[in-house]
């Protein structure tokens, strides 16, 4: 059907897969987006002459140079087809390959409009193809990076110096971008230069820390400058105290505005004029919803107070909920139950005090997180539980460590707790080790709601040293602290002093039966033997780093649902028969390179290897490894991935590429249909070389 499509419909269809992003294009980081690019889509180019025909204008609109290599081939390609020149809009460019790119290629793309030019020269480069990209007079956006060099040199000053002159020739200039290891080397001449450009509408500046008035106040003469953007740190987000309108006062100008760069999302405080405007749009709208006949509509002043108390609860749990997991500003309090970790307590101080409706919804909002440090913090919010019974359905999530309470009140506190979805018990408690009983209210408290469970108790010899008596185990019933987990689906395990007496398995039992995730770093041999009596049917993974002699019966009866495992040492062929679902096998530093020489397994399509890379001769432990499952293919046949999650492996520049250690390992795994992965989970893709 495609040979039936006119031509103008096929480039429509062909252009998706062929475009660079604007996002991906106009980076600025401090490491180029392109050196972890690991696929190629000009690949539809050679499906037939036609898609090449109609897709060659789509490929060539965007151009990337970042290697010799790269810079070779595209003077190849516009030596024979010069025409090929006249359809790059976009072209950048990350370090001077003027041995390749000449000045009758570059005069080959006249139509280029945005370009990233690379001002980190050396001194011995001739950047000759970096004063023929700046002087084109059709240039809208003008980006700066800086890659190599970070002092000045001649080579540095002239290029500015070409690029400073050919400002004044870019009458169509719109838009200015500068990383943030360029800007404050680009020179005041070169902002003066912006200053008298009337086209420029916008400038954009990476910077860590929020420049003064003296460095970008020559910018705000140019009366044509609609907006001028910092991106820059979290520091300055409204969330760690940063006043954004007396920032906005000493800068004189209603035309700043920043873009913080957050972890999980970007705030973009824009000018005034377009606040003012979005509040007016709002207005509006609010004014024709409250003339429209829907009957689904009711004012908040018209609401109850328990209504408009939900409603603000769940509007301030996005804003106290702290992404970042920790802040220079946070002012800590030993006499809270909040978790500090989770919240962001400067925010919740100030909404506290605005009116006792809010106050009620942020003590709420707060509560989703639980981490009570004392016995007698812990009695005061069983107390607000019984005092507002709506704050019992809050908390989400629990962490004790290192409480120093008695097993009644943790029991009075479990029985409050109505949709707590997390528990996490670290550490000892003072006194005798009985004081742990408590474990068996867990069940018939949270177990309808409770999805992952971490308990992790103290070594015998620590609890003789704290508590200065014999260390000695206690006995509990399984049934009693496993029997009501019925929502249960991670269980975390590491309780060597707690054993589990003999006991009848009920067929109408439903605790662990939803469980997906099982993580055993320390546990008793009576633990491992009623965990392999009950049925496990959602059973996934199973992450065991003890030794694996105890689990032995345990894998016996549901290694056959085990997807995923992590292999502690001492790990024999017979446990792996067992395992005849395997997909993802783990294994810890602990175990030798000597494993795949001794162990066979069928199933296994992904491998992560948990090894150090440092310390000596690491390096000759994944060189063995990669031997022995290249020597032994047979024993791993499915197996098609290596994951090496400890670091970045792959190299980002082309100098990088020949120091390399890893290459030489991932070129010889794929010749048997293997990838090795990194952290984030890219294979090395072959990047074009010289013959």
């Amino acid at each position: 059907m495609a040979h039936r499509l006119a031509d103008e419909l096929l480039k429509d269809i062909l252009a998706p897969p062929l475009l660079v992003s604007d996002a991906l294009f106009c980076n600025t980081d401090d490491v180029s987006p392109f050196s972890r690019v690991d696929s190629s889509a000009s690949d539809v180019l050679l499906v037939c002459k036609r898609w090449m025909r109609v897709a060659t204008p789509c490929l060539y609109e965007t151009v990337v140079i970042r290697s010799t290599a790269q810079a070779h081939a595209l003077r190849a390609a516009l030596t024979r087809n010069p025409q090929f020149g006249t359809y790059v809009r976009r072209f950048r460019i990350e370090n001077t390959y003027a041995t390749y790119l000449n000045t009758k290629i570059i005069a080959t793309m006249p139509n280029i409009r945005e370009l990233v030019l690379p001002i980190g020269v050396m001194a011995a480069d001739r950047p000759t193809d970096l004063y023929a990209l700046v002087a084109n007079p059709k240039i809208e956006h003008f980006l700066v990076v800086n890659y190599r060099s970070r002092g000045s040199n001649v080579t540095r000053r002239k290029l500015l110096s070409k690029a400073i002159d050919a400002v004044a020739t870019w009458k169509s200039l719109k838009r200015v971008t500068s990383s943030e290891n360029s800007w404050k080397k680009l020179g005041d001449k070169f902002w003066d230069a912006l200053a008298v450009c009337r086209t420029l509408h916008t400038v954009q500046i990476a910077c860590r820390w929020l420049p003064t008035q003296m460095h970008y106040r020559r910018i705000l003469t140019n009366v044509s400058l609609k907006q001028l953007v910092f991106v820059t740190r979290a520091y300055f987000s409204p969330l760690f105290g940063f006043d954004m309108e007396q920032w906005r006062n000493a800068t004189g100008n209603d035309t700043c505005c920043i873009s913080i760069k957050q972890p999980l999302s970007t705030l973009l405080l824009s000018s005034y004029a377009e606040s003012e405007a979005r509040q007016a749009g709002a207005s509006e709208v609010a004014s024709a919803v409250i003339a429209s006949p829907n009957p689904f509509w009711k004012p908040m002043a018209s609401a109850d107070l328990e209504t408009r108390i939900n409603i603000w609860t769940r509007i301030l749990m996005f804003g106290v909920e702290n992404a970042v997991g920790h802040t220079r500003f946070r002012v800590r309090h030993s006499s809270s139950w909040i978790n500090y970790e989770r919240v962001e307590v400067n925010v919740a101080q100030n909404t506290v005090l605005l009116s006792k409706e809010l106050s009620v919804a942020t003590i709420r909002a707060v509560s989703q997180h639980l981490a009570p440090s004392t016995g007698r913090i812990m009695r005061t919010f069983c107390s607000m539980m019984k005092r507002d019974p709506a704050l019992r359905r809050v908390p989400q999530t629990l962490r004790m460590t290192h409480v120093n309470t008695d097993d009644d009140l943790v029991q009075a506190m479990l029985e409050l707790l109505q949709e707590l979805e997390s528990a996490v018990f670290q550490g000892a408690w003072m006194g005798q080790l009985e004081s742990i009983k408590w474990l068996t209210a867990i069940s018939p408290s949270v177990g309808h709601s409770l999805r992952r469970l971490e308990l992790e108790l103290p070594k015998p010899t620590v609890w003789t040293r704290q508590t200065g008596e014999v260390a000695k185990g206690v006995t509990l019933d399984p049934i009693a602290v496993f029997g009501g987990l019925e929502a249960l689906q991670e269980l975390v395990w590491s309780g060597e002093p707690l054993y589990f007496s003999e006991a009848t398995i009920p067929k109408n039992m439903k605790g662990l039966r939803r469980l997906k995730k099982l993580q055993i770093t320390k546990g008793h041999q009576s633990l491992f033997m009623f965990l392999s009596q009950i049925p496990l049917p959602a059973l996934e993974e199973f992450v065991l780093t003890q030794a694996a002699k105890r689990a032995h019966k345990f894998i016996q009866n549901h290694g056959a649902v085990i997807r995923k495992f992590t292999a502690p040492s001492a790990t024999t062929q017979e446990y792996f028969d067992s395992l005849s679902q395997l997909e993802e096998l783990k294994l810890s530093d602990d175990n030798s390179t000597q494993f795949f020489s001794s162990i066979r397994c069928l199933s296994v399509t992904k491998l992560i290897l948990m090894w150090p890379t440092s310390g000596s001769n690491w390096i000759g432990r994944y060189s063995s490894s990669f031997g022995f499952l290249l020597a032994r293919k047979a024993s791993f046949p499915n197996l098609r991935e290596i994951w090496l999650p400890g670091r970045h492996i792959w190299p980002t520049t082309e100098r990088d590429e020949k120091k390399n250690i890893w290459i030489p390992h991932s070129e010889s795994l794929a010749s048997v249909n293997i990838a090795l992965k990194d952290a984030n989970g890219w294979a090395w893709r072959q990047r074009l070389k010289i013959e």
